[in-house]
């Protein structure tokens, strides 16, 4: 995350696996406003093989 040039952490709230991104770099968003879902292992879901 940056504010006006400068760059930092943000702590998940809870340990678990990235589900989703809802901001991704260079995005604005409102304070409190979600920027990724963590969950359970048996959230994540499926990935392709590639072709």
């Amino acid at each position: 995350m940056s504010i006006d040039e400068v760059g930092t952490e943000v702590p998940a709230p809870a340990s678990g696996f990235l589900i989703a991104i809802m901001a991704v770099e260079d995005d604005t968003v409102r304070i409190g406003a979600t920027i990724a879902v963590i969950g359970a292992a048996d959230n994540v879901p499926a990935q392709e093989a590639p072709p």
